[in-house]
């Protein structure tokens, strides 16, 4: 059951994701790319800070830490230049379908390099052939996918 309930909250992510790089390029075509991203973040923090309001009583559900790592705190940076990025790369001619591929294929890189070399304090693995297929057929699709 939980894994069932771990894959819904991934695809609700992962819609989310698209929809929220479709409205914000929307916005960016119709303006710029740096205002719609002033407005996004400010939608996602309002929204964040809504979702912390009402989740927040749970007992647990938001572990207090005295000392987060500092990589920790790039997220907020991170994730402010991939939306003005995908605000400037949907409006160009890989399209919102380029965007997203691109943005999956190196997040799959991203984390098989931290697994291989044990980053963020995860115990290091060997690269084995489901990861070397993993990221081939992924950058087939995105292959297909900017240049037809």
């Amino acid at each position: 059951m939980q894994t069932f309930y771990f894959n819904a909250l991934a695809t609700v992510s992962g819609l989310l994701l698209a929809l929220m790089v479709y409205l914000n390029a929307a916005l960016g075509q119709a303006s710029t790319a740096g205002f719609s991203s002033i407005v996004t973040h400010l939608v996602g923090g309002v929204a964040s800070y809504l979702l912390w309001i009402s989740f927040s009583k749970a007992k647990g559900f938001f572990p207090k830490s005295k000392e987060a790592p500092i990589h920790s705190y790039l997220g907020g940076m991170i994730g402010a230049f991939i939306v003005i990025l995908s605000s400037i790369t949907v409006n160009s001619y890989i399209a919102l379908s380029g965007t997203i591929a691109l943005a999956i294929l190196g997040q799959v890189v991203f984390s098989v390099l931290s697994d291989v070399r044990g980053w963020f304090g995860l115990v290091a693995r060997k690269f084995d052939k489901y990861d070397f297929f993993q990221m081939f057929f992924i950058l087939m699709g995105t292959a297909i996918i900017l240049f037809g």
